[in-house]
């Protein structure tokens, strides 16, 4: 049968290279960076922990770039996560320029 399997492409806290999967939330397609998405269908294998690439199960896949692709990274989260990203630590103060923007 069918089984849904959830990836998450590797992100980086530099809004350049988050990740070269940019693609979901965007109002046209044609603003998309599909460079590191996976393609629209193929085959991924799934090794454990541990184990060696030859280990695994290899899946065939197949989804809607488009449709299937989704942002976790929002301005709503940007705004709610404030107070914890942009200290460097619980409790410090801002980061530097950022502080220049509460005072």
């Amino acid at each position: 049968g069918n089984v849904t399997i959830h990836v998450q492409y590797v992100t980086s806290t530099n809004q350049k290279t988050y990740s070269d999967c940019q693609s979901g939330g965007l109002w046209t397609f044609s603003e998309a960076n599909l460079n590191g998405c996976y393609n629209d269908q193929g085959h991924v294998t799934l090794v454990p922990p541990g184990e060696s690439a030859n280990r695994g199960d290899k899946l065939a896949y197949k989804y809607d770039i488009r449709q299937d692709n989704w942002n976790l990274r929002t301005l709503q989260s940007l705004s709610t996560n404030a107070d914890t990203s942009m200290r460097p630590c619980p409790g410090c103060p801002f980061y530097a320029d950022f502080q220049t923007l509460v005072n």
